[in-house]
């Protein structure tokens, strides 16, 4: 074992961290040496450059397949390959002439293509299907501008409507992962931080996938995929596709979430980049509080029979020493872990380092790509506040229940690895892999205290009760995904060609003996003036408590898709997709009892309540064992479950005319789903289901364009929303630390039916420019709903209600400012705008059978409006570039209240972030960033008579950041 000590905080490593810590240390080093031996390489090739591009059939923007790219007068060319680029190696400095053909097609003459030593030249050929025999195109040679433009471009081919990020807006607005980086797209917006709500929708009515391929989620209560465990600067793109179409998943509603990881590069690459940073909150903030590191699994003394046979059954006395010393032992087993150790906020950092190339061996192409990135974080606040409130329907205000401070600290460290590799055995053949592998690890301590009068305690005349709850956990997240593909042109003329793929990928979240203590104490009084000893009763607080979960869920899928140009103006699709998803959560909870409290009534010392433990006192015949620990897990707190999707589909994509597209087909899903708990299907209190679908999901989009750089798009499709295996599960859990708080599954679960009805008009007046104005509805049937059960405990219970409904708008704008005035040439300026309406309908009997207040309620997550505003300086010869961006989001449902009380609303919060770059010579760039320029604080509120009370609140502070890095 190792001890890495910081302070009072001892965080003990066994062997498999140590080999992991050595390998990230061996990485790293991988890199500076890599650097040091492609100097002599880099050096060899300064005398030439090469001329890159895509070529592309004008009218449907589909890649030209062996288009043929030669330079004239010389020798050298290349041929486009299945995504129609080339690449010309080679080329000594001067000015060119290039010549594309293409059977079929009219030849295309590129003139003034100039070439420096060392350099790139990026090209973008479009070539027209209708060829006048012996005529020629010529055109001037101009650069690809930048990435953004591309993406523009390819939404403005696309067959859906959809909404892009690319990795340079990415990195100009100072995204850290995928989950800020969507944030900035129109009609998407983020919740607590990971989870991305599209249209209003959230995570059942959405998903996540990785280069087209189903992610799984670690969260052990929503289907989520947290998209802060993947960093930006692993991604290419983000993709929003929000129209269905038959090739792609039926099962979302808002938004099907793309992450696109990086390309092969076109040329050898080579990165290196390290930063740090600084938050007014918690950087060297004196009492932050982290703790040592508990224990990985329960004690083995705990699987022995006697410990299975007690369970929750742990005797508090007993006649026979040698049961007295067995309970004792179990009990001790154990290692006291719980007491807070004060320091000072650490140092945010990053260190990342990426290296790809393209290669030519025997006549064939090989790229790939690896990345690497590294970095940890803390974030704290002290001055928090979690309340509780009691609403009267005849009183003009609501009562305290409870008020407490929030003081919450938190370090995480983070890793993440990319390799990414393809080789082109023919022109027309292709075979790809990918991996991909991140990881978070979270140190949590939290504190929630203050005044709990009224109904909290016994003694319900006194409101002068205090109540303290410690929190301090260890949180591991970690996904991985493996990925195996192949592209392949069977026939070049019809385009005939078939894309294949199969991926692996696991996310686990495991939360190794979580530690909870909760006790009380009256203040004094004049009529009483000594304060009362702590306590911890079973009546105020929740016994200490030791917690064990792990969850994991894998995915394997497999697809295929053979795709076809019947014409040049009609593309059939058809396609397989097979995708098996495995869930499995165990978890093992332990409470302490309260028998004597000894010192700790005294001195409310953790140290003090956790000394004795096990210790055995003897009155008469008896033994008491004082501080025994009982196992309060039972089968019900385990569960496993799967699901099996099985997808067919035709579709075809018909150019009309020039100026009509006609996109339609249908996809037949089936869907089973098994999920039971951990008692056997014998014995009493057994529960579990099962879950059996068949849907067929049509769809149809129009396109008109009226010119070459105006769409208008309507679409209607039919899509479905599954239960998550955690809401279909028959299994209760605790939220931890609050046994009031329980989620039951509901294994009568149907799945929900969505009728989407979408238009958008966009206008792409100059590359890397958009006008956009989109109109959206949609239809729920059997829409899942999570509601509150119980009179005493708040029971959260997932179940269909008969429908609901979204409605909403999108407006966009992205648009250079040189056409304004000659001085604002080199700035950008980005805005969009959503709008969004929803209504879960409810009989107004059944809402008040189900607790809640209304028969009508927007849906989790969803925000009135989100506006996204960003200004940009980016001139092109100086390497500088700023950028400024601005998010605000309408209030959103939190949770919904029972009875009278009213539902509790995520209130909107002003950022406003800055982020610069400058490159410097010999390769460097230099970043600085300020986020939450405005700092203002998460806000939770119930509105009561026109007045908010607040549920929650807390602040992130402001954060400052700098980087350095060096490319090649």
């Amino acid at each position: 074992m190792i001890d890495f000590r910081n302070g009072r905080n001892v965080v003990a490593f066994g062997p498999s961290r140590v080999c992991k810590l050595r390998a990230l240390n061996f990485i790293a080093g991988l890199f500076v040496c890599l650097g040091a031996m492609l100097a002599a390489p880099v050096a060899a090739q300064q005398s030439v450059g090469r001329v890159i591009g895509t070529v592309v059939e004008e009218e449907s923007g589909q890649p030209l397949i062996g288009a043929t790219v030669m330079i004239v007068g010389t020798q050298l060319g290349a041929r486009a390959d299945l995504d129609g680029k080339f690449t010309i190696r080679n080329v000594p400095p001067g000015t060119y002439t290039l010549r594309v053909s293409a059977i079929g097609y009219a030849p295309v003459e590129i003139t003034e293509v100039i070439v420096e030593a060392s350099g790139e030249k990026k090209l973008d050929v479009s070539m027209t299907i209708e060829a006048v025999q012996g005529e020629t195109i010529t055109v001037t040679a101009s650069a690809i501008r930048n990435s953004e433009a591309a993406q523009l471009k390819d939404r403005q081919e696309a067959a859906d409507v959809r909404d892009a990020i690319s990795s340079e807006t990415m990195e100009r607005q100072g995204a850290g992962d995928a989950a800020e980086a969507a944030s900035k797209a129109v009609g998407v917006s983020v919740v607590e931080g990971k989870e991305v709500v599209v249209r209003g929708l959230g995570d059942r009515y959405g998903n996540v996938t990785l280069n087209s391929a189903l992610l799984p989620t670690p969260d052990p209560e929503k289907q989520a995929v947290p998209l802060d465990l993947i960093p930006a600067g692993m991604l290419d793109n983000v993709v929003i596709t929000k129209t269905f179409t038959p090739d792609k998943p039926g099962n979302f509603a808002g938004g099907s979430v793309d992450l696109q990881t990086k390309d092969f590069p076109d040329k050898r690459s080579l990165s290196v980049s390290v930063g740090s940073g600084y938050n007014d909150r918690t950087t060297g903030t004196e009492g932050f509080f982290t703790f040592e590191r508990g224990i990985s699994t329960s004690p083995p003394i705990w699987n022995e029979p006697f410990a299975r046979e007690f369970g929750t059954q742990t005797p508090g006395f007993t006649t026979d020493s040698a049961v007295a010393q067995q309970v004792s032992n179990v009990s001790t087993a154990f290692p006291d872990h719980f007491r807070r150790n004060s320091k000072d906020g650490r140092l945010p950092g990053s260190f990342s380092a990426s290296y790809g190339d393209n290669l030519l061996i025997a006549d064939r192409r090989l790229g790939f790509n690896v990345a690497y990135r590294t970095s940890r974080s803390a974030s704290f606040y002290d001055d928090g506040q979690i309340n509780s409130w009691l609403a009267r329907s005849q009183a003009d205000s609501m009562e305290a229940r409870a008020q407490y401070n929030d003081t919450r600290a938190v370090d995480e460290n983070f890793y993440s690895f990319l390799g990414n590799a393809a080789v082109e055995v023919t022109p027309n053949n292709r075979f790809t892999f990918s991996y991909v592998w991140n990881k978070s690890e979270e140190w949590e301590g939290r504190r929630v205290y203050g005044v709990a009068p009224g109904p909290v305690f016994d003694d319900l005349s006194r409101t002068d009760g205090f109540l303290d709850n410690n929190v301090l956990a260890y949180t591991e997240r970690s996904l991985q995904a493996i990925q195996f593909g192949g592209k392949h042109v069977l026939h070049e003329k019809s385009r005939f060609r078939v894309d294949w793929r199969y991926s692996r990928s696991k996310a686990e979240q495991d939360e190794p003996d979580h530690q909870f203590f909760s006790f009380e104490q009256y203040f004094p009084s004049d009529e009483d003036p000594e304060p009362t000893p702590f306590g911890i009763t079973t009546a105020n607080t929740a016994p200490p408590e030791r917690f064990f979960r792990f969850t994991e869920e894998e995915n394997r899928e497999f697809g295929a898709d053979v795709a076809m140009n019947v014409s040049r103006r009609i593309l059939l699709k058809t396609g397989y997709l097979e995708v098996r998803k495995d869930r499995d959560v165990e978890q093992d909870s332990y409470v302490y009892s309260t028998n004597s409290l000894g010192a700790f009534a005294q001195t409310g010392q953790f140290e003090d309540f956790f000394a004795p433990i096990g210790a055995i006192t003897q009155s008469g015949n008896f033994l008491f064992i004082n501080r025994r620990l009982s196992r309060v897990t039972t089968p019900r707190d385990e569960y496993t479950g799967t699901q099996d999707v099985t997808a067919g589909y035709a579709m075809g994509d018909i150019r009309v005319t020039d100026w009509l597209r006609l996109v339609g087909g249908a996809r037949y899903e089936e869907t089973e789903m098994t999920a039971e708990n951990g008692f056997e299907p014998d014995s009493n209190g057994y529960l579990g289901g099962s879950f059996v679908s068949y849907d067929w999901l049509p769809a149809i989009a129009i396109t008109v364009s009226p010119s070459t750089t105006v769409n208008i798009r309507a679409a209607y499709a039919q899509t479905l929303a599954r239960p998550t295996i955690r809401e279909f599960a028959p299994f209760g859990s605790e939220e931890f630390g609050n046994s009031e708080r329980l989620f039951i599954g509901n294994p009568d679960l149907k799945r929900t039916l969505i009728r989407n009805h979408d238009v958008r008009l966009e206008w792409f007046p100059r590359p890397g420019e958009v006008l956009a104005v989109s109109a959206f509805h949609k239809r729920l049937e059997d829409p899942i709903v999570l509601t509150i059960r119980g009179a005493a405990a708040e029971q959260r219970f997932p179940l269909n209600v008969d429908e609901g409904s979204v409605f909403g708008a999108e407006f966009e704008i992205r648009k250079r400012l040189d056409q304004v005035s000659n001085t604002l040439r080199n700035f950008e300026f980005g805005a969009n705008l959503t709008l969004t309406t929803s209504e879960i309908d409810l009989d107004p009997g059944r809402a008040t059978d189900l607790g809640v207040e209304s028969s009508d309620r927007p849906m989790f997550g969803q925000s009135d409006y989100i506006v996204n505003v960003s200004l940009g300086f980016n001139p092109p010869t100086t390497g500088t570039s700023l950028n400024l961006s601005y998010n605000v989001f309408g209030e959103r449902l939190d949770a919904v209240g029972t009875g009278v009380s009213p539902d509790i609303y995520e209130q909107p919060r002003n950022l406003l972030d800055f982020n610069a770059s400058q490159r410097l010579p010999g390769g460097l760039k230099f970043k600085f960033a300020i986020s939450n320029m405005l700092d203002e604080r998460n806000e939770f509120a119930q509105e009561w008579r026109g007045v908010d009370y607040i549920d929650r609140l807390y602040g992130s502070g402001r954060s400052f950041s700098v980087g350095l890095g060096w490319s090649l």
